[in-house]
């Protein structure tokens, strides 16, 4: 399993233009303490420290990068699941915080798009926990999208219509040259004309 790094290729070979960071062990101890908020035999596991380890595990193995036309997620340890959202299909990044999330000075973002995603995600087609620096992160994904849907982006796609607009344009300059060419043939045959007629004038 090749990790992404930023300037790289990743498996699929796109370039790798930013690599999401998490806080690994203190999204862990926030999860753990819901776990035994929530669950009355949650001290129980506390003490076996399941809940610790299978956070741990899962933070450890979570991947997210940032290529020019999607933003891949590669996640799970025991099933591992690699995602590919495309940009375009973004809608947004929500970032989210419970209280327990708070008290460690951990963040969720969500990956919004068209499609709905499963109910286990709460609607969201990604989750990535314990993200850090979530806000630049955000910003720098929205820009990205942004500038892949106009057009501007590194490895923009062309459309139909900027495909239709690159041929016309590529007519145009074609048939300039030729203008230009016939235009010179033009004023060379009225030169020799010219001179012909200066020349039966002087004789």
């Amino acid at each position: 399993m090749k990790n992404p790094v930023v300037g790289g290729e990743d498996e699929d070979g796109d370039t790798v233009i930013a690599v999401a960071e998490f806080e690994t062990t203190k999204y862990a101890k926030s999860n753990r303490c819901l776990f035994c908020f929530f669950f009355p035999w949650g001290p129980i596991s506390n003490l076996c420290c399941l809940p610790y380890w299978c956070t741990m595990k899962y933070q450890s193995v979570l991947q997210c990068w940032l290529t020019p036309r999607a933003l891949k997620i590669r996640s799970g340890f025991i099933n591992i699941e690699h995602k590919t959202i495309p940009l375009d299909k973004i809608q947004d990044l929500n970032v989210y915080s419970g209280c327990i999330d708070r008290s460690y000075g951990t963040l969720v973002l969500k990956v919004q798009t068209a499609g709905a995603g499963s109910e286990q995600t709460g609607g969201a087609e990604g989750v990535l926990p314990g993200i850090k620096n979530v806000h630049e992160f955000r910003k720098f994904v929205l820009e990205a999208r942004n500038e892949y849907m106009a057009g501007t982006g590194r490895t923009a796609p062309m459309s139909s219509n900027n495909a239709e607009q690159h041929a016309a344009g590529s007519s145009s300059a074609l048939g300039s040259d030729r203008a230009c060419s016939a235009l010179e043939d033009i004023r060379s045959d009225i030169k020799r004309l010219v001179s012909l007629t200066e020349g039966r004038g002087s004789a």
